[in-house]
């Protein structure tokens, strides 16, 4: 289930610049601009939390290569606190995977305890 104040926070920050938020806007383009970057289609369908197919059909190609860099770098003034909003996602995205994967490999581990 999703976070409501993460929805709530993107309505409100997008209501207030005047903006209409698309569902999954960020996510989106997360996996559009993360492509062109890692270029590894296992990697970041692992990150996304989808298949590759979906991932091909849906995200690849969307971008141009000298945008990549401009979306990256883009940064957000919030109450004077300078952020980058891509780098927190990405981190978000890579700590569930990670988080994902060490509950995968205990889970492995305790089936082979218990053997």
């Amino acid at each position: 289930m999703r976070n409501c104040s993460t929805i709530c926070g993107s309505w409100w920050i997008a209501s207030a610049a005047n903006f209409c938020w698309k569902h999954d806007a960020l996510r989106h383009s997360f996996i559009s601009y993360r492509l062109p970057i890692v270029k590894n289609r296992p990697q970041v369908a692992y990150e996304a939390g989808h298949e590759i197919p979906a991932q091909i059909e849906h995200y690849e190609g969307l971008v141009e290569e000298c945008d990549v860099p401009k979306w990256w770098n883009f940064t957000v003034n919030v109450a004077g606190l300078p952020f980058t909003l891509n780098q927190q996602i990405v981190g978000t995205k890579l700590f569930r995977a990670h988080k994902r994967a060490k509950q995968q490999e205990q889970a492995g581990q305790s089936l082979t305890n218990a053997a």
